[in-house]
C-alpha cells in the first residue's frame, strides 16, 4: 500500500506490504517523523476524518480506489491542547 503523507510543508511517501495495518502504518510514520502524529484523510465529500481504528484506515484505502492514500498528519498533543482535534486539515494549512 502506498500512502502520501502531508505534514507541515513536507510530503512523504510511505509504503507498507501485506494486509492493511494501522499499527504498521503508525510505526512507519513515527519512524519517519520521530513523533506521535494524528492521522486523518479526506473522504469523497471533502470531510476530514480521523484515522484512529482499522476500519477508518480501510475506509481511506477503499476511497483511494487503487491510488496512493492521501494522509494529513498533525501533532496529536498540540491539536488536543489547542482544541483542534476536529479541525479540517489541508496541505495548505499545515
Amino acid at each position: 500500500m502506498v500512502y502520501k503523507c502531508f505534514y507541515d510543508d513536507d510530503v512523504t511517501v510511505i509504503r507498507t506490504k501485506g494486509k492493511v495495518s494501522l499499527n504498521r502504518l503508525r510505526r512507519k510514520i513515527q519512524a519517519e517523523y520521530k513523533s506521535d502524529l494524528a492521522i486523518k484523510f479526506k473522504d469523497d465529500d471533502g470531510d476530514t476524518m480521523p484515522i484512529t481504528r482499522l476500519p477508518h484506515l480501510k475506509a481511506a484505502v477503499k476511497e483511494a480506489n487503487g491510488k496512493p492514500v492521501r494522509l494529513y498528519l498533525s501533532d496529536a498533543a498540540r491539536n488536543a491542547t489547542l482544541g483542534l482535534a476536529s479541525s479540517k486539515l489541508t496541505p495548505s494549512n499545515f
